[in-house]
């Protein structure tokens, strides 16, 4: 009688247990056209952090749609298996499947809900252009959320960085050019 009652018991827990788990909950606070930075592991990722100190290498906005379910507006290179490498709409547990050691952190932009929800569309908008460094080419990450917070009237990035990179001549966006910003906080 107790074996059967512990094993009733537990079998709920186990099935629990056995389901697959979701990214976790959103930080209290954080809001669509939101920031969420990550580390990763792409070649780009590897030039990123030997020229930028924020301990990061890429970031996207974030898109949380009326059903719940929390998506990441970002540019990247060749994330996903059918090679396409541009501006994506992915959920937040693909974006944080390809963070090292599973780690993000999130930043919320200092603007009225009418701003998020433009500098949201502007992401969107964006959608399918192609990934490139050269701001003629294509968008990298943090150009796209920063032209993204341009066009809905804030400039939320301190200042750009100037590479010495074959073809680009151009200052780029680096994350720190984002984090420093005095209108982006850090959501512990």
């Amino acid at each position: 009688m107790i074996l059967r009652l512990c094993t009733g018991s537990l079998l709920p827990v186990l099935f629990f247990i056995s389901l697959p788990l979701s990214a976790s909950p959103l930080p209290p606070g954080i809001q669509s056209g939101d920031l969420i930075f990550r580390d990763g592991g792409e070649a780009i990722s590897d030039i990123v952090r030997t020229v930028d100190n924020s301990g990061f290498s890429h970031v996207g906005m974030l898109d949380i749609a009326p059903d719940g379910v929390v998506y990441v507006i970002h540019a990247t290179p060749q994330e996903h298996p059918d090679g396409i490498a541009g501006v994506n709409r992915d959920t937040l547990d693909f974006f944080i499947l390809h963070a090292k050691n599973r780690q993000v952190s999130y930043y919320a932009v200092l603007a009225d809900d009418a701003h998020h929800r433009l500098a949201r569309d502007n992401a969107l908008s964006q959608t399918g252009i192609p990934f490139s460094i050269n701001p003629q080419e294509g968008l990298y990450c943090t150009q796209l959320v920063a032209q993204s917070w341009q066009s809905a009237g804030l400039t939320i990035i301190n200042g750009k960085t100037r590479l010495s990179l074959p073809m680009v001549e151009e200052p780029l966006i680096l994350p720190e050019n984002l984090t420093r910003s005095p209108l982006l906080r850090h959501i512990p």
